[in-house]
């Protein structure tokens, strides 16, 4: 029988990933309005594809090179009467982040291929290709594949820069620096927990993603680096929100083991985010995330159900039992967000059975 204290959260969690993916996706995007030049043709058998603005997938591709490269030429494919513009770049390497085979000062081709309306192309910017300006002179971070070497390469994913020595490039460079430390954990484990304290977006969420999407570190120590940046005073308040949802959803919370290191230490920095928020919004995201964890089935045995979640809540010792209940009693009081409202009320029932006279 499913506990009465169960209910469903994946809808919620979803859109939330969805947004935080969408957030990412836009970060550095631009737009303008740009003439081409004649002085190279595409290459006929280079096939283009949309151009992904997430450069972290890239990072873990062996066959895949980092670079900073400035925009020598751009070169319109003639007679093209689509609703697409295509073309080759002409690119000139002005740093490398990381490559097997390109050198500072190479020249490589890129072909590329954008809306060719301009107001249109500003509302697609899913294929970065449409963000970049792609200007003369213009500087991308840009990851590329070799295609036919050593002229020609596929781009990958770009974002523009200001400079070869932009903070988003030394962002990069950090990253690689962590993926190429796979044999050494214990120095591995400490960059990523500097990098999850980043304000860099590219540098946190390539340390989420080693984490979260590649699981390269076993589930204590991923759940322990995520909370020590939840409760790290280098990481701004309305950053925290986004590494409570990772780590009430990335499946560490596992219910089924009940009381154990893992489970009571989540619920626990979760706990700690919502009694420490100042504000009703904040407040209203970390009830969410705890009532993620807290309403899900501990057992399909009710009483077993029930016993399992009970004895985790009675073993949270910070923040204590009373200051869960004034914060959760706050949100419930609150009319502008009915569905935190519900899921506090429900917490509270959880919390004052759990301490009440019954137990």
């Amino acid at each position: 029988m499913t506990s009465r204290f169960v209910r469903p959260v994946s809808r919620i969690l979803a859109a939330a990933l969805f947004l935080v993916a969408a957030a990412y996706a836009s970060h550095a995007a631009n737009a303008g309005i740009v003439e081409g030049s004649d002085q190279m043709s595409p290459s006929p058998r280079t096939q283009t594809s949309a151009l992904s603005p997430n450069l972290i997938p890239s990072i873990s591709d062996p066959s895949a090179s980092m670079i900073v490269a400035k925009i020598e030429a751009r070169t319109l494919a003639p007679g093209d009467s689509s609703a697409s513009e295509r073309g080759t770049l002409k690119l000139s390497v002005a740093r490398v982040i990381h490559s097997e085979n390109l050198k500072e000062r190479a020249i490589i081709e890129i072909p590329f291929e954008r809306v060719k309306d301009v107001q249109i192309r500003v509302l697609n910017r899913v294929n970065q290709w449409n963000a970049l300006p792609l200007n003369e002179g213009d500087l991308m971070l840009i990851a590329v594949k070799p295609d036919d070497p050593p002229k020609t390469y596929t781009a990958l994913a770009a974002q523009s820069v200001s400079s070869s020595s932009d903070s988003e490039a030394d962002a990069a460079l950090q990253c690689y620096r962590i993926e190429l430390l796979s044999k050494d954990p214990v120095e591995q484990r400490k960059l990523v927990a500097h990098a999850l304290e980043s304000n860099d977006d590219l540098l946190k969420y390539y340390a989420l993603d080693l984490i979260i999407g590649r699981h390269a570190f076993v589930r204590e120590v991923g759940a322990a680096l995520i909370e020590a940046a939840m409760n790290s005073e280098r990481v701004p308040a309305n950053a925290k929100p986004d590494l409570g949802f990772r780590l009430a959803g990335a499946g560490y919370f596992d219910a089924t083991k009940g009381v154990e290191p893992v489970n009571l230490g989540i619920a626990s920095a979760i706990a700690k985010q919502l009694v420490s928020s100042r504000d009703a919004k904040s407040k209203g995201q970390w009830t969410g995330f705890l009532s993620s964890c807290l309403s899900r089935e501990f057992s399909s045995d009710s009483k077993l159900d029930r016993d399992k979640r009970f004895a985790l809540v009675r073993e949270i010792r910070e923040p204590s039992s009373q200051q869960i209940i004034s914060a959760l009693n706050l949100v419930a009081q609150d009319a502008s967000d009915q569905g935190a409202a519900r899921q506090a009320k429900k917490l509270l029932e959880i919390w004052q059975t759990a301490f009440g006279p019954s137990r």
